[in-house]
């Protein structure tokens, strides 16, 4: 008896697409203007938890530099969604 069953593919159904790609540099500079606010909150937080606020903002600029490549994909019946970063 053969276990394996094979069914006729449906045809697919076509959903509209939308792709959006965004460069990180344009996130860095719509932060800009809010950079000696974050500043002193990074400054604030260290004090408080006795972190080093060098070490911390090259791990801060870490995350920062390794979105370039991230692709967000959310999708559903009705369309499908895509955002990539570059």
């Amino acid at each position: 008896m053969n276990t394996f069953a094979t069914f006729p593919a449906l045809p697919a159904k076509r959903i509209p697409s939308f792709r959006l790609r965004l460069p990180v540099l344009l996130f860095g500079v719509l932060l800009l203007p809010f950079a000696p606010l974050l500043l002193l909150a990074l400054l604030v937080v260290c004090a408080k938890y006795g972190v080093n606020p060098f070490r911390a903002v090259a791990t801060l600029f870490r995350v920062f530099a390794s979105l370039r490549g991230t692709q967000i994909e959310v999708q559903n019946r009705q369309i499908s969604f895509v955002i990539s970063l570059f």
